[in-house]
């Protein structure tokens, strides 16, 4: 009876500890939550202007909707602020070139494109040479995720 009681006891404590190992497997172009970007530490309360004048910033990776994707082929675009007020976006044969306003305070930037139809709103999260722009509803891009790396 006591190997019984035993045995109880060691298969129940190894059902209760044992964790379970799934990984997730995302179809192409999703990412797996052990995918989705760490929150940024120690994130400073204001973005100064001087972070984004004077280098160049590649567009890296762009979500929309939860979902990894080349949105209108911005994968992979620069970006250059000058101290002016004015800024390029580039990507091949693609230009979008305008004005922007800088919310330091907010930690936000409104780009007015001289397109109109491509001037956005985001807010900016950033420590060191990243930054991760978070869109807005304000042009429609409140679904739209984008991190950006300083280029060296």
């Amino acid at each position: 009876m006591n190997k019984i009681f035993f045995y109880s006891t060691i298969f129940i404590f190894l059902l209760f500890s044992c964790k379970n190992e799934t990984s997730t497997i995302a179809a192409p172009g999703e990412i797996t939550p052990e995918q989705v970007p760490q929150a940024i530490e120690n994130v400073p309360d204001h973005i100064a202007p001087g972070v984004l004048i004077g280098s160049d910033w590649e567009i890296e990776i762009v979500m929309d909707n939860g979902t990894v994707t080349d949105f209108n082929g911005w994968k992979g675009s620069i970006l250059k602020f000058s101290e002016d007020g004015n800024y390029t976006w580039t990507k091949g044969e693609f230009l979008n070139k305008g004005t922007f306003v800088l919310d330091s305070e907010n930690s936000s930037i409104v780009l007015n494109s001289s397109d109109p139809a491509l001037s956005s709103e985001w807010t900016i999260k950033y420590k060191r040479s990243v930054m991760i722009w978070i869109g807005t509803a304000k042009f429609g891009y409140s679904a739209v995720q984008m991190k950006l790396n300083k280029k060296i």
